[in-house]
C-alpha cells in the first residue's frame, strides 16, 4: 500500500477518521499469530508467551476503543430526547 498524499490528506482532515484507521491499525489479530507461533513451536518458549501477552492485551483494548469511537466521531453521549 502506497501512502501518498491522495490518501493522507483527507484523513489528516477528520481527525475521528485518523483515529479510528490508526486504532485499527495499532491492533493485530491473535488468529493470525497463533497459527504461526504453533507453527515454529514458539507457543511455549518466553518469546512465544511474550508475543501472546501482548497479543491479548491489544484484544482487550478493543473493547475501550469501539466505546470511545462514537464519542470522538461526536455521535456519543448525547442528551436523550424529550418524551413529552
Amino acid at each position: 500500500l502506497a501512502l501518498d498524499l491522495d490518501l493522507l490528506v483527507p484523513i489528516s482532515k477528520s481527525p475521528p477518521e485518523a483515529f479510528a484507521i490508526a486504532a485499527a491499525g495499532a491492533l493485530s489479530s491473535s488468529a493470525f499469530v497463533l497459527p504461526v507461533l504453533k507453527e515454529k513451536g514458539w507457543e511455549d518458549k518466553p518469546e512465544g508467551i511474550a508475543g501472546l501477552s501482548i497479543l491479548l492485551l491489544q484484544d482487550l483494548a478493543v473493547a475501550p476503543i469501539l466505546v470511545f469511537l462514537p464519542l470522538v466521531a461526536g455521535e456519543g453521549a448525547q442528551d436523550p430526547p424529550d418524551p413529552g
